[in-house]
C-alpha cells in the first residue's frame, strides 16, 4: 500500500526507488477473503467497513436465541461463519482471529451445559460467556481440540440466568465455514463431580445441600449431589449399574440421566431404604450423570459403587 519513496541506493552499486508497490490501490475492498488491504485504508477483507456483514449472529448483541429444551433432548445447530467476522477472543487461546457467530441461551435452573461440534470440517472452537465483549469473560469453558480431532466439547455448570456460546475457529484467517453444533443439558446440584469411565466408588455427603435434581421415581425433596463424564463420538454405551445398598444409613434414591435421551433409571427402594439402578447407555457423545439423591428429606454421607461403560 505504499505507493511513494525515495531513490536510494540498492546495494548494487545502482540507485533505485526504494518502495514495490503491491499493486494498483482500489477505492474500495472488494475481495473479503485474501488477507490483502486492497484499498490501503489498514483494515483487510471483513475487518474493512467496505466488506459486508455475515450472518445475522455475526454481532452478540445480535446472538440468534435459541431454547435448550428439557433433559434428553438434544438441540441441533447448523451454520456458517466463512462470511463472519472476528468480535471475541476466547480464553484457550486459540479464537483470537477467525471469525465467530453467537447464541444466546436461558437456563432456569442450575445446569449441566454441553457442547460438540464433532463432524465439522475445520479446526472449529467453541465456548460459552456471560456477555458481549471483545474478550471471553474468566471462568468460562472454551475448547479447541477433543477427542483427537479438530473439533470441539465444552461442559459446564452454569447457574440460572443468560448466556451466549460462541462458534469460532483455531486462530488463522482459514478456520472457518460451515459447522454442525449439539447441545443438551442436564440439572446439576450444588456439587458436582467428574465421573470416571469404568468400576468406581465415589463418597460424598448430601447434607446442608439444596435440593437441586427431581428423581422421579418416588417424591424428593431432599438435596442431591451430581457426578457426570463425556465421552467422544466413538463411545460404544452399553450397560451400567448403581447401588448405594449397605452404604448408607439413610433413605436414598439414584437416577441416572443422559443428554441424548429421555428416559431415566431411577430407583428409591431395592435393599431395604437404600437403591440399585441398572439400564442400557446409550452411543456416542453426550453428557451423561448419576444422581445421589434421598426419599422425601432424607440425606447423609454415602459411598456409592458405579459401573459406567
Amino acid at each position: 500500500c505504499q505507493n511513494t519513496g525515495k531513490i536510494a541506493c540498492n546495494g548494487q552499486g545502482n540507485a533505485a526507488c526504494n518502495v514495490a508497490p503491491r499493486g494498483t490501490k482500489e477505492s474500495t475492498e472488494r475481495t473479503c477473503n485474501n488477507g490483502l488491504d486492497e484499498d490501503c485504508d489498514g483494515l483487510v477483507d471483513l475487518a474493512d467497513p467496505d466488506c459486508p456483514r455475515g450472518p445475522p449472529n455475526d454481532l452478540c448483541p445480535n446472538a440468534t436465541d435459541i431454547s435448550l429444551v428439557g433433559p434428553g433432548d438434544v438441540v441441533t445447530l447448523s451454520g456458517d461463519t466463512t462470511s463472519a467476522r472476528h468480535d471475541m477472543d476466547g480464553n484457550c487461546g486459540a479464537a483470537t482471529a477467525a471469525p465467530d457467530v453467537f447464541y444466546r441461551f436461558t437456563v432456569s435452573q442450575r445446569s449441566l451445559v454441553y457442547a460438540d461440534a464433532f463432524g465439522t470440517g475445520y479446526d472449529i472452537v467453541l465456548f460459552f460467556s456471560g456477555g458481549c465483549g471483545a474478550s471471553q469473560p474468566a471462568g468460562y469453558a472454551c475448547n479447541a481440540d477433543s477427542c483427537g480431532t479438530l473439533q470441539s466439547q465444552i461442559v459446564q455448570v452454569l447457574n440460572p440466568g443468560t448466556y451466549y456460546l460462541v462458534v469460532s475457529g483455531f486462530g488463522s484467517f482459514g478456520a472457518r465455514g460451515p459447522f454442525t453444533v449439539r447441545m443438551q443439558n442436564l440439572p446439576a446440584s450444588d456439587r458436582v463431580f467428574n465421573l470416571p469411565q469404568g468400576v468406581s466408588t465415589q463418597s460424598g455427603n448430601t447434607s446442608g445441600l439444596a435440593d437441586r435434581h427431581t428423581p422421579g421415581c418416588a417424591f424428593s425433596a431432599a438435596p442431591d449431589e451430581t457426578y457426570y463424564y463425556t465421552p467422544c463420538p466413538s463411545y460404544g454405551g452399553g450397560a451400567m449399574l448403581s447401588t448405594t445398598c449397605a452404604r448408607a444409613s439413610w433413605d436414598t434414591m439414584l437416577a441416572f440421566r443422559q443428554g441424548n435421551w429421555g428416559a431415566v433409571h431411577c430407583n428409591d427402594d431395592s435393599c431395604g431404604l437404600q437403591s440399585v439402578i441398572s439400564g442400557g447407555v446409550t452411543g456416542g457423545a453426550a453428557i451423561r450423570a448419576l444422581y445421589v439423591d434421598g426419599y422425601s428429606g432424607s440425606n447423609g454421607g454415602y459411598s456409592v459403587y458405579v459401573s459406567v461403560p
